[in-house]
């Protein structure tokens, strides 16, 4: 049963245009409830409130019924990044020295979550097992959310295509002190030491279908949030992906 917090909640993503958590948190105290981007969060992932695109520029959140949202949530995701993922990977390398972040306080554990589950049917079409080690506890980041999906589904969808038969990929993310390690694991054909070191080589390659800018995008994207990004593979035997992020004192304190 819904709270009348979050019965406003809906109300207000109905008739405004809300395109972040902040500006939900400030209409809401606008409107006399006393609330945190944290308790927004939750607020968010318990209505499964969904950020989508109307124009094809600005996102923004939307209510979908049950039906509707059990629908979009198995395809259109899958759809629409598979669709434009190349166009967007090759408009990030041509400015890739202009990227520039959109930073907003985002529950990184979320918006694991929720990428997670864009590539569910695409996962279970090809039998994999996937497993989540994602902690339930928020955890607060300064991020720019849509460049930090991207990176996330790129990673992901490079797992997947490792796999050729029967496959696991495990996601999980660690607190350790001042940052947040997000880390990627599956049994995949893996990668030789040669291979490791030119992954960030724009255009380099092993997949017969890929571009070879995800890896190389996603690098300077983490690099933009300071953070870090560590492969370890063995040949025939899997990768283990380990992205580094730092975590904000202010936004864990407030």
């Amino acid at each position: 049963m819904k709270t009348q917090r979050q019965k406003k909640i809906i109300e207000l993503i109905e008739n405004n245009d809300i395109e972040t958590q902040e500006e939900l948190a400030q209409a809401l105290q606008d409107a006399g409830y006393n609330v945190t981007q944290a308790t927004v969060s939750r607020d968010i992932r318990e209505l499964k409130l969904t950020k989508t695109s109307t124009d094809g520029k600005h996102q923004k959140y939307v209510v979908f019924s049950p039906a509707e949202f059990k629908l979009s949530d198995k395809y259109v995701n899958v759809l629409k990044r598979e669709t434009k993922k190349e166009l967007v990977l090759l408009n990030d390398f041509l400015s890739s020295n202009k990227i520039i972040l959109n930073k907003e306080i985002v529950d990184i554990n979320l918006l694991l979550e929720d990428v997670m589950e864009s590539f569910k049917p695409l996962i279970e079409k090809k039998n994999i097992k996937l497993i989540s080690r994602i902690p339930k506890d928020e955890l607060m980041l300064f991020i720019d959310y849509d460049k930090m999906c991207e990176v996330i589904s790129n990673l992901i969808k490079n797992s997947i295509e490792s796999i050729d038969k029967v496959g696991i990929i495990e996601i999980y993310s660690i607190k350790i002190k001042d940052n947040v390690n997000i880390i990627i694991k599956d049994n995949g054909i893996g990668m030789t030491k040669k291979e490791i070191k030119n992954i960030f080589i724009p255009f380099y390659t092993t997949k017969s279908k890929g571009t070879g800018l995800g890896t190389y995008i996603s690098k300077i994207i983490i690099k933009k949030h300071r953070g870090k990004i560590k492969y370890e593979s063995i040949k025939n035997k899997g990768t283990k992906t380990i992205v580094t992020l730092p975590i904000n004192k202010k936004i864990m304190y407030n």
